[in-house]
C-alpha cells in the first residue's frame, strides 16, 4: 500500500498559490485523489488542516481500542458469586458485546441469573441498554439470556 495522501495545487485562477489535501482512492480499475481540506494558502493553514486530521485519527484509533478491549473477555468482565447485583450490572452495561454478555450472564448459575433478571427488569429502563437487551432475550422458563 502506497501513500494515501497527497498535496494538491490548486490550478485556478487565482495569483496566490493554494492548496488541498487530499486521498488517494482506487475504485476498480480506476484511481483517483479527492480533495479532503478546505483550500489553504499558506503553510499555517495546511498545518492546522493536518493537526485536524491527525485529532480525528486519534480519535477513531480510541474507539477501536474500546471496541476491541470489549471483544476481549477479561478478567475484569468476569462476574464471581460474592458479587452484588449491582456490581453484576456494572460489569454487564459496561460491555458492548452482546454475545460476552450471554455468555457471562448464562454461566451464572440458575439462582444468581432469576436475582440478576430481576435486578435488572425493575431497576433499568427496558427500552435501551441492558435492560433492553434482558426484556427481550431473557427467557423466564431457562433463565437464560437467548
Amino acid at each position: 500500500m502506497g501513500n494515501i495522501f497527497e498535496l494538491l495545487e490548486d490550478n485556478g485562477i487565482d495569483i496566490d498559490k493554494s492548496v488541498y489535501l487530499g486521498i488517494r482512492l482506487s475504485i476498480g480499475a480506476t484511481n483517483t485523489t479527492c480533495p479532503i481540506s478546505k483550500k489553504i494558502s499558506s503553510i499555517a493553514g495546511l498545518n492546522t488542516e493536518i493537526q485536524n486530521i491527525k485529532k480525528e485519527l486519534d480519535s477513531m484509533l480510541e474507539k477501536a481500542k474500546r471496541i476491541f478491549e470489549d471483544k476481549v473477555p477479561s478478567h475484569d468482565n468476569e462476574l464471581g458469586p460474592d458479587m452484588t447485583l449491582d456490581e453484576i450490572k456494572k460489569v454487564l452495561s459496561s460491555t458492548s458485546d452482546t454475545n460476552i454478555i450471554m455468555d457471562l450472564f448464562n454461566a451464572l448459575d440458575e439462582d444468581k441469573r432469576k436475582e440478576v433478571s430481576d435486578y435488572i427488569l425493575t431497576q433499568s429502563n427496558v427500552f435501551s441498554g441492558i435492560g433492553l437487551l434482558f426484556s427481550s432475550r431473557y427467557n423466564n422458563d431457562t433463565a437464560l439470556l437467548e
